[in-house]
């Protein structure tokens, strides 16, 4: 029989059920674990694991049931931030946790009494880190959800149910010492499971509460695009086969409200309906790629392979 403790765990940190977060990094498909079964494993067992926070719920859409704020800059700027993002979130009457994470730095962690929509949690949560005046580097969710591109500029968006996002690890592993455990503000004093679970559990926060921290959250001036000083390479024979549509997304990069990794599909997908080979869809996405700093800037040009891939399917 699961423990009380360990389905108030779980409640707390809901999220999607069919992959989690290995420890190493990765994420691990379900493959017939219940969730309940995988946090006990995480509480009580030797396989830590992290949480997806994104889930697609209709009618509601994207949403979440909690936040998280994580601040790497080393332990000792990483708390100043926490506490003082700590303070600014009870001051606007939404009870948030200190974690000390798994290596030089913290987490800050809310909790929902319901679901939330993503976007909802991710702008109350930049909000109050603004008015904090931390970096705004690591909220998450980090996205407000996933969408489908759409060919045609007035289609419907329609969610993109196959990406998961990103996880973050959840504290309190089985044998955990100093680190991954929540503690008190300003005073670094450790907060047991048991204790952290009954409070957290009691002071939940609602929608509404949430709700009302959006409009605090002051969208930041959208830097200039540095566009590497070379021509397009767009007068080669692939170029000629692509339309209006898909040479404006190619020379101008990404689109208000989507990133630049969408963007990037979008176009792979445009060139597709377009009838280019992979091979010649190929050299323009990395064309782009490399304009807009994306993969090709971490050397990581496999993931422009996949998005060709999943682009064809």
């Amino acid at each position: 029989m699961t423990p009380p403790l360990t389905i108030k765990f779980a409640n707390l940190f809901e999220g999607r059920t069919d992959a989690y977060g290995a420890e190493e990094g990765r994420a691990e498909l379900a493959l017939g674990v219940e969730y309940i079964d995988r946090v006990d494993e995480h509480l009580n067992g030797d396989r830590p694991m992290g949480v997806y926070p994104l889930m697609h719920i209709e009618p509601d859409g994207w949403c979440v049931r909690w936040g998280c704020v994580d601040f790497d800059e080393g332990d000792e700027p990483s708390w100043v931030h926490a506490c003082n993002l700590h303070a600014v979130l009870n001051e606007l009457s939404v009870t948030a946790y200190v974690e000390r994470s798994r290596s030089k730095g913290y987490h800050v962690w809310v909790f929902s009494s319901d679901l939330v929509p993503a976007h909802v949690m991710r702008r109350a949560l930049l909000g109050a880190t603004q008015i904090a005046q931390a970096p705004l580097k690591e909220i998450n969710p980090k996205t407000e959800g996933f969408w489908l591109p759409r060919v045609n500029p007035t289609d419907a968006l329609q969610p993109d149910t196959t990406r998961i996002g990103n996880y973050v690890r959840l504290p309190y592993p089985n044998g955990y010492m100093d680190r991954r455990i929540m503690c008190v503000p300003f005073t670094s004093e450790r907060i047991g499971l048991e204790d952290f679970v009954e409070q957290a559990t009691a002071s939940r926060t609602t929608h509404a509460t949430l709700k009302g921290l959006v409009p605090l959250y002051k969208e930041p001036p959208k830097p200039k695009r540095e566009i590497r000083n070379r021509p397009l390479r767009a007068d080669g024979p692939a170029s000629s086969k692509i339309s209006g549509l898909t040479f404006t997304v190619f020379r101008d990069g990404p689109l208000d409200g989507m990133d630049r990794s969408s963007t990037l599909f979008r176009l792979a997908k445009l060139m597709y309906t377009d009838g280019l080979t992979e091979e010649e869809a190929a050299e323009l996405l990395y064309d782009a790629d490399e304009r807009w700093g994306k993969y090709t800037a971490r050397g990581d040009t496999k993931e422009l392979d996949k998005i060709i891939e999943r682009a064809w399917l």
